[in-house]
């Protein structure tokens, strides 16, 4: 969680907002990951593949309780 949270804050709120969307669109709670505009940071794949790989092992985690 730890490890998700500090992406999320480097760049400010931007960021945090911009993974949250991320994550609840990838959970199938939102159909897409838009914002509104004005916002001054944008997902990259980089970042995405890092998410997408936190992601994944905290579900693995919870699911080995």
């Amino acid at each position: 969680v730890c490890a998700l949270v500090a992406l999320q804050l480097q760049a400010g709120l931007d960021g945090f907002l911009a993974v949250e969307k991320y994550l609840m669109v990838k959970r199938g709670l939102f159909p897409s990951a838009r914002r509104r505009t004005p916002y001054g940071w944008e997902l990259d794949p980089e970042t995405a593949a890092e998410i997408d790989r936190l992601f994944d092992r905290l579900q693995q985690a919870l699911a080995a309780d």
